[in-house]
């Protein structure tokens, strides 16, 4: 659910570390969990009495106090738990179920009595078998409402939460294995799943190793190996997970690197323990937060892209970081762009150090005297089966910058275009690996994208050349005071203090067009290139950060 991230990773793990598994009881192990936890919120988890007899607990309320949500479910073996964008809490069984309750069966609680409602068995094929009775261990819910799943000895399933029947989408065992498993000699477990922020990318543990997989691409990858087994896997705001290691008192977050279209992350970097604590076996938790604040998250949902805050070049002082010559303070630095959409209008603000109109330059080498912001290109791509960019669909442009030099004079979106390269005439870097500063926001400097053009000559395809307005585009300029009516923070969606951002904050919107659906690089730079940003995503709108 989007209320499920409307707190800081910080915040996020003190909930995380607010209830775990002690005995027969769930423990509140943070002082200070009332300040943490809202009023209006409620966390869910799943505590295993001895082998397979199953509680269900809730933590909230003030003062914060744990209590048990419905009866005991004795030798149900609930492994996996999530709460769906339904608003449906969903539980999975694991092998040791007994007393004639199935193995590898998918429920539904009532989250106000705690009634445990039978869905139906997990059930998927395997070359033309059936196959079910597996050990679900984890269950996570993708953004769009799909549930997904991990049958031990088989792989990744996806699941129709309506009926328990499954798809096999990733099978890592051999056939023998996961249609005649033998228990006694299966020594390899995945404990935990998680969904990426942009529901494109599935994160799981296997043992030690951590690896990501994309059902786009089929494509899995080991993104990590720890210095022991991984037993739980979360997802943060800030796009980095939480992960839970065997024995260990601590969480850690996993820093991810940054890739061109967020279906891979290539880092073992693990941080240091964020928040120290006395047990040592984190359980499967989920939380929520009530109708209303579900209701605010979903209509204000800004996805914010952070872009380096150290690459601009132009006017200011020269710095030398790491033997780069980098400009601090400049005029031209981009800080972050955010976007949202809501019904048939996508809505796109900007926070720099250059305003709306650019920046006048009392140079002969800027034919207008002014630098001026590039049109917002909003690109449809496609990808091949690695992830990289190999075209486009339909590609738009919006004209959003007055006084730019732009072939197109009206504000607006326009269709059919071509673009052009205004470098020259803004006194600009003649092409990008000349700038080669930093990542272009979710674009890495060297990426698939602009691979063609990199090293090209006045070739940064930036502006609009030529092209049609759309008609009734509903095009707008938003003003700062009207983007924060629409909760926009800047702050806090880049995870940055107030005054260390740009002093510019200006936006626009239009109306989203028919064949807006599937995958999009959209960018800007400014007009010399000393900077310029981008956003990976894809519509409908996949959401990445925080609600506000």
């Amino acid at each position: 659910m989007c209320n499920k991230y409307s707190h800081t990773p910080l915040q996020l793990l003190i909930k995380r570390l607010m209830v775990v598994s002690v005995g027969a009881a769930f423990t509140i192990g943070v002082a200070q969990a009332n300040e943490i936890l809202p009023d209006d919120c409620t966390l869910y988890g799943v505590n295993d009495a001895g082998l397979n007899d199953s509680q269900v607990v809730t933590v909230g309320g003030t003062p914060l106090s744990a209590a048990t949500l419905g009866t005991m479910y004795a030798a149900h073996d609930l492994e996996g738990m999530d709460l769906c964008p339904n608003g449906k809490l969903y539980l999975s069984s694991g092998d040791d179920s007994t007393d004639g309750n199935p193995t590898g069966h998918l429920y539904e609680m009532n989250t106000a009595t705690g009634d445990l409602t039978s869905v139906g068995d997990i059930t998927f094929n395997l070359k033309g078998t059936k196959v079910s009775g597996r050990e679900v261990s984890a269950i996570s819910c993708r953004q769009d409402g799909t549930l997904w799943g991990w049958a031990e000895e088989c792989g990744l399933v996806r699941i129709d939460p309506a009926t328990g029947n499954s798809t096999l989408e990733l099978q890592y065992a051999d056939d023998a294995t996961c249609l005649t498993p033998d228990p006694a000699a299966y020594t390899s477990y995945v404990e935990d799943m998680t969904w990426d922020m942009t529901g494109r990318v599935i994160y799981y543990p296997l043992d030690n190793k951590i690896f990501s997989y994309d059902p786009s691409t089929k494509k899995t990858l080991e993104i990590a190996t720890l210095d022991r087994n991984v037993e739980a896997t979360e997802m943060l705001p800030n796009g980095n997970l939480l992960v839970g290691l065997h024995g260990s008192h601590s969480l850690l977050e996993l820093k991810l690197a940054p890739s061109i279209n967020k279906s891979t992350a290539v880092s073992d970097e693990v941080s240091h323990a964020l928040v120290p604590s006395p047990y040592n076996d984190t359980e499967a938790l989920t939380w929520s937060c009530s109708l209303g604040e579900v209701r605010d998250c979903a209509a204000n949902q800004w996805v914010y892209v952070k872009d380096n805050a150290s690459d601009g070049t132009g006017t200011g002082p020269i710095l030398n970081l790491d033997g780069v010559q980098v400009a601090t303070g400049v005029s031209y630095e981009i800080y972050g762009v955010a976007i949202r959409e809501d019904g048939d209008r996508i809505t796109v603000a900007m926070n720099a150090r250059m305003g709306l109109r650019g920046e006048d330059l009392n140079s002969p080498q800027a034919v207008d005297g002014n630098i001026a912001w590039s049109d917002f290109v909003f690109d449809m791509v496609t990808k091949d089966a690695t992830g990289n960019f190999t075209g486009s669909n339909a590609k738009y442009a919006v004209h959003f910058s007055p006084g730019s030099d732009s072939g197109v004079t009206e504000l607006g979106l326009y269709e059919n275009i071509t673009l052009k390269d205004v470098t020259q005439e803004n006194y600009g870097w003649g092409s990008m690996s000349s700038y080669n500063r930093g990542d272009l926001g979710n674009l890495p400097k060297l990426n698939s994208y602009f691979s063609s053009i990199y090293s090209k000559s006045r070739s940064v395809p930036m502006s609009i050349a030529t092209g049609t307005k759309v008609a009734d585009d509903g095009f707008r300029l938003l003003s700062p005071e009207e983007l924060k009516a629409m909760k926009l923070d800047f702050a806090k969606g880049l995870t940055m203090q107030a005054n260390k951002l740009g002093e510019y904050t200006f936006g626009f919107s239009f109306k989203k067009q028919a064949d807006m659906q599937g995958d999009f690089v959209a960018y800007v730079f400014t007009e010399c290139i000393n900077d310029s940003t981008a956003i990976v995503n894809r519509l409908p709108l996949a959401t990445t950060s925080a609600c506000n």
